[in-house]
């Protein structure tokens, strides 16, 4: 659109006019546009990835509870799971610990520990047989606690993952992932969606992102009262940052419509009526 130019030529100012010809799409155009300026930085063909002071008009699409499972749409998913596939383990650490995609595929079997998970590293670069592991997105470490639930799934895919070891000849053993590929390299991502979204239609269910197992554990914990503090310290965000309810906790539609119940039944139901409602042992 700006034609022949070398590409150190390129002004801010000439990126910012073209952003502004399709302002409905100039967040995506941006990420693009940064994507293709960090690879030039990398490989010093340029010295600044000048897209990151871009300025964007438009606003990301609203979320919803559709982009994430409610408790009965997670137990649905959970009834297709056998653990004999490679990717069942990575739903159930999403949800149950709300771990970011990079981080599940860096999760060693020596982070696994009795009673937490050790959440040090995430996936940064990726190709079929090599990778590069860096800090988390927020460049801390964080321990989770682990739940019956999960110590046991883990457990059956350990077993199952040997098992395939065993019969698998030239598997990467060094690597010791909990979530690996069929050689024991770090999972194509687009892989693990690919089987996310046959489990969801499976089960009956809506189909979501990988990235959104992490916004349904947040969500979920929200939805039964944790702390917005304890959450906070769970997803490894800052204490008081606003980005957990902007961005990660859903407000189910049922949660809502318990809390008019609520709400109805304090302030127009007499008091006996409301007794008589409440198991024996409460009266």
């Amino acid at each position: 659109m700006i034609g022949h130019r070398r590409l150190r030529e390129v002004t801010l100012r000439e990126l910012q006019r073209l952003l502004a010809k399709h302002p409905t799409k100039d967040r995506h155009n941006k990420r693009a546009l940064s994507a293709f300026y960090g690879w030039c930085v990398k490989h010093t063909k340029v010295k600044e990835n000048i897209c990151r002071h871009l300025e964007t008009t438009s606003r990301p699409n609203k979320q919803t509870e559709d982009d994430v499972w409610s408790v009965e749409q997670v137990k649905k998913v959970y009834a297709e799971l056998t653990f004999k596939n490679l990717y069942d383990i990575f739903i159930v650490l999403g949800v149950e610990c709300g771990m970011r995609p990079q981080e599940i595929l860096a999760l060693t079997w020596d982070d696994v520990h009795d009673d937490y998970l050790a959440i040090e590293e995430a996936i940064k670069e990726r190709s079929p047989d090599d990778f590069k592991l860096g800090l988390t997105k927020d460049g801390k470490e964080r321990y989770l606690a682990i739940t019956p639930f999960v110590a046991e799934t883990l457990r059956i895919h350990k077993q199952n993952q040997r098992e395939r070891i065993i019969k698998t000849k030239g598997y990467n053993r060094e690597n010791n992932f909990v979530v690996a590929d069929r050689k024991g390299h770090v999972p194509n991502l687009t892989y693990v969606r690919k089987y996310i979204a046959t489990i969801a239609e499976r089960a009956g269910v809506p189909v979501i992102p990988a990235k959104n197992l992490r916004s349904t554990h947040i969500s979920l914990m929200a939805d039964l009262g944790i702390p917005l503090p304890t959450i906070q310290k769970q997803a490894g965000h800052s204490q008081g940052s606003p980005v957990t309810q902007q961005h990660y906790i859903r407000t189910y539609t049922e949660s809502v419509r318990h809390a008019a119940m609520v709400f109805h039944e304090r302030l127009h139901k007499t008091e006996d009526e409301h007794k008589a409602d409440l198991p024996n042992f409460a009266q």
